[in-house]
């Protein structure tokens, strides 16, 4: 499978945004991970001793996400 680059130069996000106003520009993949996982402040500023513990809170707030975003999917998940 081959994988197609879409590096933009500085400025052309903003030059096709001026030219269509529907563009909306793209965010890698991490990118949009790191945010979320910033959202919880226990893992952007660590004061955990042991890798163990800082590794569960990292699986806990990926399971956080996961459970955020499959509920508008499924709305019947959440007894009530």
């Amino acid at each position: 499978m081959r994988y197609k680059a879409d590096i933009r130069r500085r400025g052309e996000e903003k030059e096709a945004k001026e030219h269509n106003p529907l563009f909306a520009a793209r965010r890698w993949v991490v990118e949009v991970c790191h945010s979320w996982m910033n959202r919880f402040r226990k893992l952007l500023v660590s004061y955990e001793k042991k890798a163990r513990n800082y590794q569960g809170l990292v699986a806990f707030a990926c399971a956080i996400i996961v459970w955020r975003n499959l509920i508008p999917v499924y709305p019947g998940l959440i007894p009530g």
